[in-house]
């Protein structure tokens, strides 16, 4: 695979916005107010100096009104005190700052499809309710909100590209495991590890990747339809019938996020590649909490692997504070992220998904029965390109 880039001219915009009010403090807890600091202070200045210039400064920031300080046992219990005022006001007055996400995190909480759990009474869900998650994006572009970059804020839209992908069904123990292995018409395939789920063995219903240049292709959901009429990729049948539950969880697919466009202007270079594991979960945030009224559970097809190339100066994985607080009003919108979706990444989470996305575009860990009993997949046993283009493009962070 070969890519380029977009450009555009764009200006440094000015970062506006206040700083929230301070919250007010309720419950059992007295509220520490600029009095109180100022009562600490004279308690202090009358134990070391003069009592009555002291008072007098008290009650004048207390607006007159008497109130007497109690006696310190030692000379540093007046000094404590007022460090310890001091310290309480400070805290109470501090404003609240929303969490700090980087643009990275926004970016994979965008590209993160969600479904909506049918639960026991509903139908299942298959491949056509998964590829309906890319419609939109794959029309308008997936966007994302970015404070990194020439001009920022902004708004920058990815369209979806198909990368690859590979299908697998379990084949359970017992007679079906047996009359598999014993023909020659089907090749029986092993997991091992966190790749393997519930179910060792399995067979490959189909396995895809996309070779054209990205600028060619065609976006994921019209990529789907023209692959559905392929028979011998499975057709319609395989490609969007299949059931989810029916798959082995080894089964994967992968997105090349292309960049469209900026609002407002400006330049737009970086594109990833996400992985994702077929296998539907409930979000980590929503695990043990009920779902919001009006809103049926939800289940993601999270991102697993990760690869990234082109960033030139954009800034994706600094966490960069929102003072124009766009994201809040993208919210109140209706539109921008999720915040029970959003969720830290450190590093060490950045290396994992780099590590996920080899795995899944090499095979590893999978192994294949041959005559001489088990070998493992390799490198030469599916060229995922797009896999093999980022890796010798992609810089570190």
């Amino acid at each position: 695979a070969a890519g380029r880039t977009s450009s555009g001219d764009g200006a440094e915009g000015d970062d506006a916005g206040t700083r929230p009010a301070a919250p007010r403090v309720s419950g059992g807890t007295p509220q520490v107010t600029a009095v109180d600091a100022a009562a600490a202070v004279g308690a202090a200045s009358a134990r070391r100096h003069d009592a009555a210039p002291a008072a007098a400064a008290v009650n004048s920031a207390r607006g007159g009104q008497q109130r007497v300080a109690p006696s310190p046992r030692h000379p540093g219990a007046a000094l404590q005190a007022q460090q310890q005022a001091l310290h309480q006001l400070g805290h109470q007055q501090r404003p609240s700052e929303p969490p700090l996400h980087s643009d990275l995190e926004r970016l994979i909480c965008a590209v993160t499809p969600v479904l909506m759990d049918p639960g026991q009474d509903g139908p299942p869900l298959t491949l056509a309710d998964l590829w309906a998650q890319y419609d939109e994006a794959s029309v308008y572009g997936r966007e994302v909100l970015t404070l990194g970059g020439r001009r920022r804020p902004a708004h920058a839209y990815f369209v979806p590209l198909l990368s690859g992908m590979q299908l697998w069904a379990p084949v359970p123990e017992g007679r079906a495991l047996n009359d598999a292995l014993a023909s020659e018409h089907q090749r029986v395939y092993a997991a091992e590890g966190a790749r393997r789920g519930g179910t060792v063995h399995m067979k490959l219903l189909m396995q895809h990747s996309v070779g054209e240049n990205p600028y060619s292709r065609q976006p994921l959901s019209v990529a789907m339809r023209t692959l559905a009429q392929r028979p011998a990729l499975g057709g319609r049948s395989l490609l969007y019938d299949t059931r989810l539950d029916q798959l082995h969880p080894a089964s994967w697919y992968a997105v090349a996020w292309y960049p469209v466009y900026r609002i407002p202007d400006a330049a737009l270079t970086a594109r990833f590649l996400t992985f994702h594991a077929i296998v539907p979960q409930r979000p980590q945030s929503e695990q043990n909490l009920p779902p919001p009224p009006g809103r049926p559970p939800r289940l993601v097809v999270p991102v697993e692997g990760l690869m990234w190339d082109n960033m030139q100066d954009e800034q994706w994985f600094p966490r960069i504070h929102d003072t124009g607080g766009l994201a809040a009003a993208d919210q109140e919108a209706g539109a921008g992220d999720d915040p029970r979706l959003l969720k830290k990444i450190d590093k060490w989470e950045i290396d994992h998904l780099r590590n996920n996305a080899k795995l899944m575009a090499r095979s590893t860990g999978l192994h294949v029965q041959n005559d001489n009993g088990w070998r493992p997949l390799g490198h030469g046993d599916f060229q995922h390109g797009d896999f093999e283009f980022f890796l010798r493009r992609m810089a570190d962070i």
